[in-house]
């Protein structure tokens, strides 16, 4: 199997596995996904030693099967090149889910007994990408049958893969942790030990729950190896939780957890990000403040999140927050959001903002700039234009100008100020051009002011 390929059919059990036990109402429409091989990285070894961390949290529910109906499934998905017409199956997996009821098309999934005679026959259909040299995915939830020996795909009737069943179930058994650790130090060992009568090859589901095993987070699918690493950084904080483990030969599958509850407890570094840039307020504008908190693991832990200044002091909560500029005291603030989580951890971002009590204005001279030059001079002598703020504090500005022979001896700073403006004749013939200047500023009031500049080239 070539490395794209191989990374694409990881990806498909991957979501399969944690997409199928979320079940709690039947679905019309088996899970389809479709991968293109141009955005898949180009290595995909999976070592049989490794140290997992989730790149997303996958939480799936294992409801109590009598509750919601669930019965004995078989999981069947896989990846069909519909360019070359081939197809291939993944390891099957037995688990408690409510069948899908597929969309006929060309493909479909046949069971068979050990006779090969045909049990159940599921037609389903297959979305491809547009890209041409894409695969198609597929997972179906189909019933399961204990007389089945053997899964057929096919297309148009025509045979494209199979799996066939061994004469033994694998055995697994959980390791560690396995009831009753306090797990601190990252990162952890989780380990776990299978045979297999037949000496078939085995793969594995890892799977953590954080609340007694109502919900399970998918660490990793179609593992070689019986011992994982985890970075518990990635990972909730429980005091009942619980490692679950599938074993599969391809066709059988067995599964063990952990006899008991543990407990995991690392401190998790909080990221705290304000969305909004250090600015100036006056008057009775309103001043909105947005922001967020997470870890590592994204923003799946809850967090109280507090606005504070260091002049005024605690200003409200929440992850947004909109002040009346006249409510805080003039001067510049620090403001800062803190957020802390339920184990009291806390993380913080900071911004500086100016409150004025009155608005500024921005203000620039009003008389037009003229230039005179000779065809062929290189610069004319420069003149001064003066920037100024009307109102109660200084104002940040920059300029521009909407032709290349204005020149400005700065385009940035604050008020007030003068900048040289000269102009450059080179390469121009004799006439007359005009053109503008434009100032910005962060003013309240008025903040953008225009000039006009004209240059006279003579013979």
């Amino acid at each position: 199997m070539n490395i794209k390929l191989a990374l694409q059919r990881f990806l498909y059990v991957y979501l399969a596995i944690s997409l199928v036990s979320c079940r709690t109402i039947p679905q019309e429409q088996p899970s389809t996904i479709t991968v293109s091989t141009t955005t898949l990285p180009t290595s995909t070894s999976i070592p049989e030693t490794s140290t997992v961390v989730p790149t997303e949290t996958l939480l799936v529910s294992s409801p109590t099967p009598m509750l919601l109906g669930l019965q004995p499934s078989i999981l069947v998905s896989g990846l069909i090149d519909h360019v070359q017409g081939t197809g291939n199956l993944d390891p099957i997996y037995t688990l408690e889910s409510i069948p899908d009821v597929p969309t006929p098309g060309i493909y479909g999934i046949r069971l068979e007994d050990d006779a090969g005679q045909e049990i159940a026959f599921y037609s389903f259909d297959v979305g491809f990408s547009y890209d041409p040299s894409g695969f198609g995915g597929f997972v179906l939830v189909l019933p399961s049958n204990s007389n089945t020996t053997r899964i057929v795909l096919l297309k148009d009737g025509v045979e494209m893969d199979s799996r066939s069943a061994s004469k033994n179930v694998p055995v697994v058994k959980v390791i560690s942790p396995d009831g009753g650790e306090n797990l601190s130090d990252s990162p952890v060992t989780i380990s776990w030990s299978a045979v297999d009568a037949d000496n078939d090859s085995l793969e594995y589901v890892v799977q953590y729950s954080v609340d007694g095993g109502k919900q399970w987070q998918t660490l990793t699918v179609g593992y070689p190896g019986t011992t994982l690493d985890l970075d518990l950084s990635f990972v909730s904080n429980t005091d009942i939780g619980l490692i679950r483990v599938f074993a599969s030969d391809g066709f059988h599958t067995s599964q063990d957890q952990s006899d008991a509850v543990f407990s995991v407890t690392t401190e998790k570094e909080i990221y705290v990000d304000i969305f909004d840039d250090d600015g100036v307020y006056s008057g009775d504008q309103t001043i909105v403040l947005e922001g967020e908190a997470y870890t590592d693991m994204g923003n799946m832990t809850e967090f109280s999140l507090a606005w504070s200044s260091d002049i005024d002091g605690f200003l409200g909560e929440g992850e947004d927050l909109a002040i009346n500029a006249s409510e805080l005291s003039e001067g510049t603030h620090v403001i800062t959001l803190t957020a802390q989580n339920e184990n009291d951890q806390t993380g913080t971002a900071s911004i500086t903002i100016q409150i004025y009590r009155e608005f500024s204005s921005l203000s620039i001279d009003e008389e037009p700039l003229s230039f005179v030059a000779q065809q062929g001079d290189i610069k004319t002598l420069y003149q001064i234009l003066s920037i100024w703020h009307l109102g109660g504090h200084s104002l940040t500005w920059s300029a521009t100008a909407d032709q290349s022979w204005i020149m400005l001896g700065s385009t940035n700073g604050s008020t007030p100020t003068e900048i040289a403006v000269s102009a450059n004749p080179t390469g121009l013939s004799a006439g007359t051009y005009t053109g503008t200047i434009t100032v910005t500023s962060n003013a309240e009031g008025v903040n953008t002011q225009t000039l006009s500049v004209t240059l006279q080239i003579k013979k």
